[in-house]
């Protein structure tokens, strides 16, 4: 039975979207908004910046330890 005829006959299940997702595509599940993908993404996003960082502290000490290495001449 395709949707159409599901709907027609009464025998549609599905819940519809009662909150902000019926009025924004976009918020729906999985969706693309700006506020949905943050909330999905906070733990990779804390572990890219942590890893970031252990990078740049790295490239510091690097440059501490071995100043004629990086001096370019």
């Amino acid at each position: 039975m395709g949707l159409d005829e599901a709907i027609e006959h009464g025998k549609e299940k599905r819940k519809p979207y009662n909150d902000w997702r019926q009025y924004d595509s976009w918020c729906r599940n999985h969706g693309g908004c700006h506020w949905c993908e943050s909330n999905r993404m906070h733990g990779q996003n804390k572990r890219l910046a942590a890893a970031n960082d252990k990078m740049k502290e790295a490239d510091e000490t690097d440059e501490h330890q071995n100043p004629e290495q990086n001096k370019s001449g």
